[in-house]
């Protein structure tokens, strides 16, 4: 999917490739996060946190990923949903953080 600017971002439900993608689960009013990582096998030491916030300043570890698609030997699409739907919260933020370790 590219956005006004030319960038490509994931495409949800099939893509391969690009930046992470958010959404609204029009089921369950919450915030869900889409994106494209190297499977544990392909890269070790290498883990992925999402986290959602109401706020820039206090973002929260979310679950475990609501979906895991294997594309190929080394990628996998993930994605993630918030905890708290927007009717309890209606401004919801998301990051993921890459972490490497030794």
């Amino acid at each position: 999917m590219q956005s006004s600017d030319g960038t490509m971002h994931v495409q949800p439900g099939t893509g391969d490739r690009g930046l992470p993608t958010t959404g609204m689960n029009p089921i369950t009013q919450r915030l869900r996060v889409e994106f494209i990582r190297r499977k544990s096998s392909s890269a070790p030491g290498v883990s992925y946190a999402v986290e959602f916030s109401s706020s820039l300043n206090n973002f929260a570890a979310a679950g475990a990923p609501v979906q895991i698609i294997s594309i190929d030997a080394n990628l996998e699409r993930v994605v993630w949903e918030d905890d708290v739907s927007i009717n309890e919260t209606p401004a919801r933020f998301a990051r993921i953080k890459i972490i490497e370790s030794p």
